[in-house]
């Protein structure tokens, strides 16, 4: 029987050696003293946890107030970090004070405020016939985690004197 290898040439079989190693690496090939390797899989944080209803109830308020809905700490409750990289709320009024981009480590929290400011004629902040305001307004937090984008709730009763 003749050997087939010894006829092709070096080109030929560098060609077949580098196929080889590829479909090693792509484990479409496992030898058995190789072990295949998984790659590690990414932990990503969170849930991002705590209150995600700031109800202020009934506020006595004029035009150019700032009000505040405080949702106290927020948890980073995964086993990786958690990067927070934007804060967004429905109107050009809202406004969140801490920096972005940041990172919480697991079990990390961090304390989530929103000042809104009262503007006569904004799209939020449109009064009934009486002067009453119910405010129900969201903003949005971004991340790098599981869940990327969590909803807050601004609630509150206003009264415009």
């Amino acid at each position: 029987m003749k050997k087939i290898i010894s006829e092709i040439s070096q080109e030929e079989r560098n060609r077949i050696l580098e196929m080889h190693k590829k479909a090693i690496i792509n484990q479409h090939l496992v030898s058995e003293e190789m072990e295949p390797t998984t790659p590690e899989p990414k932990v990503g944080g969170g849930p991002l946890t705590g209150k995600l209803v700031s109800q202020l109830g009934e506020k006595t308020v004029s035009w150019g107030d700032t009000i505040v809905f405080d949702f106290g700490d927020q948890k980073n409750s995964g086993q990786g970090p958690l990067t927070i990289n934007k804060f967004m709320g429905s109107s050009d009024n809202m406004m969140v004070d801490t920096k972005v981009p940041f990172t919480l480590r697991p079990g990390e929290t961090f304390p989530l405020q929103v000042k809104v400011k009262l503007v006569e004629g904004g799209t939020t902040t449109r009064p009934d016939a009486n002067g009453v305001i119910n405010y129900d307004v969201p903003v949005y937090v971004f991340t790098d985690g599981k869940k990327p984008r969590y909803q807050y709730q601004c609630r509150a009763t206003l009264y415009l004197q």
